[in-house]
């Protein structure tokens, strides 16, 4: 009886160290779980910062993607400029610094101003005109708008054409500044029927009236000897030059000069007259009923009823064509008569 007993409780003694031992084991179970759900979710909150700090850093590079972009456009502006300073042009309508955002902007705006930094490149672009020299022959079936071979351009201190005429045909002065002036470019038939670039500068009160003419006379092919600055004739002083420059029956409008009469400053001082082949259309003066000219070789152009080819006369081409745009011809005067004049005051 004892000994029944005292395996019973050596029995129990064992089921209750069992019973302990394997609720310890559950609880370490339960511990381990825990410590690694803690562990996963730290990782876890770890790689979200890491993800998130990317997407900040992500934004705020952004930034300079919209600077690059920008940046490319005051590129395309600045060449624009460095090539166009050859022809005159020196500004440039867009402001490139309007399309620059800030790093950190938010994305709608960094594509709006991408969109715009875009379309202020394309603006700026260089056209044909702009890299043609005054003189160049051009090929009419290379033309397909020819309204965009007749351009207006500024002229600034230190540009080409600027260095160009200062001294000669432009000097400083009270009466007109490089601001009232504007250097065109147009195109024109020579009297070879060839289809060349021209170049004049007039002042820019008559600057799209002027465009408009030359167009006209373009497009009905009126032929013109040349169209060139006169100080390509430049020899040394504004009124010898103008001699020069109709002698070799150059069409041109600016230069800082008195009269031929020497009495008081001519409308070309101020760009505002315009002499069209000057050599057939020629300044006149009649003395003692004799007539006399400066340049011996339009003598034959005296006679206006010659028909001599490129003689100007009331109501022709190109006389009409200037009187539309609002100029009054030298060739309604008596005595001097200018043929070749035009002017728009």
């Amino acid at each position: 009886m004892f000994n029944h007993k005292k395996l019973v409780l050596i029995l129990i003694i064992i089921a209750a160290a069992v019973v302990v031992t394997f609720a310890l084991a559950i609880n370490k179970s339960n511990e381990k779980k825990h410590a690694d759900s803690a562990n996963v979710e730290g990782n876890t909150v770890s790689s979200s910062s890491v993800k998130a700090d990317e997407q900040i850093k992500n934004v705020s590079g952004s930034g300079n993607i919209t600077d690059n972009i920008s940046g490319a456009e005051i590129s395309g502006a600045e060449n624009v400029e460095s090539s166009s300073a050859s022809t005159g042009q020196i500004r440039s309508e867009k402001n490139s610094s309007g399309t620059r955002t800030r790093s950190g902007e938010n994305s709608g705006s960094e594509n709006t101003n991408a969109s715009e930094a875009a379309e202020n490149t394309v603006s700026t672009s260089i056209e044909l005109i702009d890299t043609l020299q005054p003189g160049t022959i051009i090929d009419e079936a290379s033309i397909s708008d020819s309204s965009s071979y007749f351009k207006t351009y500024e002229i600034h201190e230190g540009d080409d054409i600027y260095n160009r005429i200062n001294g000669k045909s432009y000097r400083q002065n009270k009466n007109i500044s490089l601001c009232d002036l504007r250097y065109l470019k147009i195109l024109y038939y020579d009297f070879s029927n060839q289809i060349k670039v021209g170049e004049i500068i007039v002042n820019r009160s008559i600057a799209d009236s002027t465009l408009s003419v030359f167009k006209e006379l373009y497009d009905e092919k009126y032929q013109i000897h040349s169209v060139e600055l006169v100080d390509n004739y430049w020899t040394g002083d504004g009124a010898s030059t103008d001699i020069a420059s109709q002698a070799a029956d150059n069409t041109s409008a600016f230069n800082y000069r008195m009269t031929t009469s020497g009495k008081k400053l001519s409308n070309h001082a101020l760009g505002k007259a315009i002499d069209i082949n000057p050599l057939e259309n020629p300044y006149i003066i009649t003395e003692n009923g004799v007539q006399h000219c400066d340049i011996d070789a339009s003598t034959p152009y005296f006679d206006r009823a010659s028909e001599l080819p490129h003689i100007i006369l009331k109501g022709d081409s190109c006389e009409s064509v200037f009187e539309k745009y609002g100029f009054k011809w030298g060739g309604d005067w008596t005595n001097p008569v200018d043929y070749q004049h035009f002017e728009k005051k």
